[in-house]
């Protein structure tokens, strides 16, 4: 019939047309007043007088797949305009519009028309050297064109991340620092897997964005499972989230999965799988296990060799704009190869370092491998100080090598995880002392450069922020704290003529504190602690090596006895009290060996003679048991940690030593508030180290597990 040549006419509601201008508009979709199909909002549209030709891409292009399938996005080859005309492009793909939004992805910015979702059911195929985005049963979906090639054997991060033009940020962007593998083993990658715990938000906001990733790549593409902090193509903004990319360099594509939102203190752990090879191409998927719409699959394309553990940033304007924490561990890394798993040796890469940042090598194991990546300067320990807050959450304070104190504590009573290591600041020159006031607040004290005594306390119950360093004054050469019966906390310390100092609250829980007031003597190291009848006592190592003590003759209240020789040689002392109410007083002896002394009975004398219990320890620490039993803990000779216990409450035989293995410098403990001890450690790599009883009052211990 007339009209279109040779073509069908038919009949329509509105009379007779050529069939090529009839128009099936499936169910989600609508005709716009300029007679377009419009597939979804913000899609593609096809004009109602297209040709059969074209109709045929288009609606392949924008088919809805079955059962909540998303859309393709977006739908027409990428350098194709929707009516069919070719764009022009730039190098690496980038639209040569100058005013068209760039966006940053983990691999630099790009513009936004770049940066494409894969949504579940979805592949990114290359097997015929252009991107098709094809769903699982086959049909293709999208061609977003050819990715330029570069040289094979190259890396392609971070020589080329695409930086924002004519933008000079606060502070720098791109790869931070980051620590790097090159598989040239032959064999390839079949696995590399990597856990880390989501840090804290960042405390200061400037709309940067953070990426931290595990991650492969050849010399086009970087293939990485994302956690994402701030705004990015695929969404987000002042939270935590994790997406898998697949991007290329200098600006040109990027294709993400789905991203979905992760909390602080969450455990992710980042995947990429080889799944079939074929001759030089090669399929992955990447994906965050156990958190749905994250797995990005890809196939068909060359080898990814080169494995990192990166930090990327964009948009800081201050150091603040980091996570509030010193580093984020990327630890359990795992990496396999069709020959099993190789020998790594990572090789950290401290790109920028505007705010100290760095990468660390903590382990090469494989499996069990572990990088830290550090958001500002890395701080080493020297010694750890264990306490309770009132809400049953430890905490522990450390001292770094330059004398700054920092606090760790459990976020819920008697569990991890733990909080990132917070810098209370200060300099002091010894081991803090930590102590609970009777409203439940700790208070810490400190002897500083000029050897006066100061202390810091939590503002409010079991919480900061903290108040600054208060100058409590004297000249001092060590501390020791105790908790008086009437609710005043009470500070000993050495003088500078070797007497023993002592002041205290003058009010429960709270100041003004007295002066210094001396009770006389020659020591040399001093221990405090309360009687079960309300009396404080302390305990101190003469100038002979003695052990003597004093204390107060009537409870929270002096005056005080004048010292008493308990003899012995002692080259260092802890006290603790038995649950049936006697103190017992531990110390080194001449020979390295544990000792040991007691009450015979509760709250008074005569003591015990010295006992020995036997080892070579460089340094003790007494904790009481949940069931009433004492247990001690020691640094061997081989830096290893031990402990040896009472077999029965508040009474011996006691055990032998009990090797609980590690390296450590220096020690520290406390119960937890479901009654397992807990032991924090220096190790060999001056980090915090923790062990713990698995049950109340009883082993097996866990292993060490690294807090810093």
């Amino acid at each position: 019939m007339g009209g279109n040549g040779d073509e069908e006419m038919v009949i329509t509601p509105g009379g007779m047309r050529p069939k090529s201008a009839v128009h099936e508009v499936r169910p989600g979709e609508v005709v716009t007043g300029e007679g377009l199909v419009v597939a979804a909002a913000g899609e593609a549209a096809i004009p109602a007088g297209m040709a059969p030709s074209q109709e045929v891409v288009q609606k392949e292009s924008l088919e809805a797949t079955p059962a909540a399938e998303p859309a393709a996005r977006p739908a027409e080859p990428v350098g194709m305009r929707p009516g069919g005309a070719a764009e022009s492009t730039s190098t690496g793909g980038m639209p040569a519009e100058a005013d068209e939004e760039l966006v940053v992805t983990p691999g630099g910015y790009r513009k936004r028309s770049l940066v494409h979702e894969i949504g579940p059911d979805h592949v990114l195929d290359l097997s015929t050297g252009t991107v098709k985005q094809m769903h699982i049963s086959g049909r293709e979906v999208a061609d977003f064109g050819p990715i330029e090639q570069r040289d094979v054997g190259r890396r392609l991060m971070p020589d080329n991340v695409a930086l924002r033009p004519g933008i000079v940020p606060g502070l720098a962007t791109g790869w931070i620092a980051y620590a790097d593998w090159s598989n040239t083993t032959g064999n390839p990658i079949t696995r590399f897997a990597t856990s880390w715990v989501v840090p804290p938000a960042p405390s200061t906001n400037h709309s940067q964005t953070i990426y931290l990733f595990n991650g492969i790549q050849n010399s086009t593409m970087i293939y990485q499972p994302v956690l994402q902090w701030g705004p990015s193509p695929a969404g987000g903004g002042s939270s935590w989230n994790v997406a898998s990319w697949y991007a290329d360099g200098q600006g040109g594509p990027a294709f993400h999965s789905s991203l979905a939102p992760v909390s602080s203190g969450q455990v992710i752990t980042g995947v990429i799988t080889l799944t079939g090879q074929s001759g030089a191409s090669f399929s992955y998927n990447c994906e965050f296990i156990g958190i749905a719409n994250t797995s990005l699959p890809i196939t068909n394309v060359q080898e990814l060799t080169w494995s990192v553990e990166t930090l990327e940033a964009y948009g800081l304007q201050q150091c603040s704009d980091y996570p509030a924490a010193m580093f984020t561990s990327m630890w359990g890394i795992d990496l396999s190869t069709t020959a099993g798993r190789p020998a790594i040796t990572w090789s950290p890469v401290n790109a920028v370092t505007d705010c100290g940042q760095s990468a660390h090598v903590v382990s090469n194991a494989n499996p069990g491998g572990a990088v830290e990546l550090y958001y500002s300067t890395r701080a080493e320990f020297t010694d750890s100080t264990a306490a309770i807050n009132s809400d049953g959450r430890l905490e522990t304070f450390l001292r770094d090598v330059n004398g700054g104190v920092w606090n760790i504590w459990q976020t819920v009573p008697h569990s991890g995880p733990w909080s990132w290591t917070n810098l209370l600041g200060g300099i002091v020159i010894t081991p803090v002392q930590a102590a609970l006031n009777t409203d439940g607040r700790l208070e810490i004290f400190g002897i500083g450069t000029d050897h006066a005594a100061y202390n810091m306390w939590q503002m409010a119950p079991h919480a900061g922020p903290w108040s600054g360093w208060n100058r409590l004054g004297g000249w001092v050469s060590r501390l020791a704290v105790a908790l008086n019966s009437d609710g005043r906390l009470e500070l000993f310390g050495i003088g500078g003529d070797g007497a023993l100092y002592n002041m205290w609250q003058t009010a429960p829980h709270s100041g003004p504190w007295s002066g210094w007031n001396r009770l006389g003597g020659w020591v040399k190291e001093i221990s405090a602690i309360d009687n079960s009848d309300g009396r404080l006592e302390v305990f101190g190592i003469g100038g002979d090596g003695a052990l003597y003590n004093m204390w107060q003759t009537v409870p929270h209240a002096g005056p005080w006895s004048n010292w008493n020789r308990l003899g012995g040689w002692v080259s260092q002392i802890a006290a603790s009290i038995n649950s049936d109410g006697r103190l017992e007083v531990f110390g080194i002896g001449g020979d390295g060996a544990l000792y040991n002394m007691w009450q015979t009975v509760p709250h008074a004398g005569p003591w015990s003679n010295w006992n020995r219990l036997g080892g070579w320890v460089s340094q003790i620490v007494p904790a009481l048991n949940s069931d009433g039993r004492l247990e001690v803990f020691g640094i061997g000779g081989d830096g290893a940690l031990y402990n040896m216990w009472q077999t029965v409450p508040h009474a011996g035989p006691w055990s032998n030593w009990n090797r609980l293995g590690g390296w450590v410098s220096h020690i520290s403990a406390a119960l937890n508030s479901d009654g397992r001890l807990e032991v924090f450690g220096i190790g060999g790599d001056r980090e915090l180290y923790n062990i713990w009883q698995t049950v109340p009052h009883a082993g097996p211990w866990s292993g060490w597990n690294k807090l810093t």
